[in-house]
């Protein structure tokens, strides 16, 4: 069946009761994102990113990489709690291959993707057991959660926070959502956290990072894994270790290096049309340029030495038939895992320069891998 803005609406209220009236009253889910097409990819893409995300994990608690890393702290000393819903950010087409975009230890959108495939039968999916069992993983020493970002309430996936904490408090745990504001009093001793400053450096996080610090309380996602994984200033150092296990997947991570890398501002600059330049510590399209668009007068405001240079590999393109008239997609495709293992997967479908949920017909897609 062809999801609606409507028939989503139709699910929450069936499986979510108390969240339902909220997220019906605000109108907080967009009408563009949940896409009527679905995907379809060779099985092998799956098979390449499950092997992948093994190898990813197995490097990145190497001490090989570790020591490569050098942080001022020996990472022996964070807690290890680890990092729930990470997700890893593909490009592919059937030319290229799979290029991994970006890691992302914050990702949304988990939920959305399973009740967007499954339908009715959505919360009795292998999909939400895994997650189930991720949390449990993670919190096994408490089951009171608070769910944390700055400021829920204004985001734009704010139902997906309701969605996830009212499936919590179905299986067991006793769960809310917070802002970051309500931090201190939240009484919680877990925090799923979806708070954006990922290294609690901020003035406003000194509570949280002392809490991290001292195993106060039990982060996930927290900064050890973002340290690991998703600052972009690993990529280049995954990609080299990944070339000693196995060269094929070495090939999925595009070449990416740091602006102060160069040899001069004015190399990066004759060079740019190769590049992709995003912050180092941005998640999703924040702040991210085609190096091929960018005038000089932009770069010269942009360029910062903590920046990145990524191998552009443009994104795959799906044509659909949708009333008799075809219509032109780009996508990519997001795995979240956790552990070294896949556990949901789905595309984002979109027309523009960056991913969005602002394309009609675009949005969500379930993915099939035959």
């Amino acid at each position: 069946m062809t999801p609606t803005k409507e028939s989503i609406l139709s699910l929450i209220e069936k499986l979510f009761p108390k969240s339902y009236p909220k997220v019906s009253k605000q109108d907080l889910i967009s009408d563009n994102l949940f896409s009527p097409f679905r995907v379809s990819l060779p099985k092998e893409a799956l098979d390449d990113v499950k092997k992948f995300t093994k190898e990813l994990y197995l490097i990145k608690e190497s001490k090989t990489y570790q020591e490569k890393i050098s942080p001022k702290r020996p990472i022996g000393d964070w807690p290890q709690t680890p990092s729930l819903l990470t997700c890893l950010d593909f490009h592919y087409s059937p030319e290229t291959g799979l290029k991994l975009i970006e890691i992302n230890t914050n990702a949304s959108l988990y939920l959305p993707f399973v009740l967007h495939r499954f339908g009715e039968k959505a919360l009795d999916t292998d999909e939400m057991q895994s997650l189930l069992s991720s949390f449990k993983a993670c919190f096994a020493d408490t089951k009171d959660l608070s769910i944390l970002d700055l400021d829920p309430s204004k985001e734009g996936l704010y139902f997906e926070f309701l969605l996830l904490s009212e499936w919590l408090n179905q299986n067991d745990f006793n769960s809310n959502v917070i802002a970051l504001s309500e931090y201190d009093k939240s009484g919680r001793d877990g925090i799923y956290n979806r708070y954006t400053d990922f290294y609690f450096e901020n003035e406003k996080s000194q509570s949280l990072r002392k809490d991290y610090e001292e195993k106060n309380k039990i982060f996930s996602p927290n900064p050890r894994g973002y340290y690991l994984l998703a600052d972009k200033k690993r990529l280049d150092l995954l990609r080299d270790c990944m070339l000693q296990s196995n060269q094929n997947l070495a090939k999925m991570i595009p070449e990416t290096l740091l602006f102060s890398e160069f040899e001069s501002k004015e190399d990066l600059w004759k060079n740019r049309k190769k590049y992709f330049f995003k912050p180092s510590q941005s998640f999703g399209s924040k702040g991210a340029f085609r190096g091929k668009s960018v005038s000089r007068k932009a770069f010269e405001n942009l360029y910062d030495p903590d920046f990145v240079a990524q191998e552009y590999c443009p994104p795959g393109k799906l044509t659909f038939n949708h009333k008799d008239e075809d219509i032109t997609m780009k996508y990519d495709l997001r795995f979240y895992v956790f552990n070294g293992e896949v556990q949901n997967y789905g595309a984002r479908l979109y027309q523009g320069q960056a991913t969005n949920m602002k394309t009609t017909h675009g949005g969500l897609a379930p993915v099939e891998f035959e």
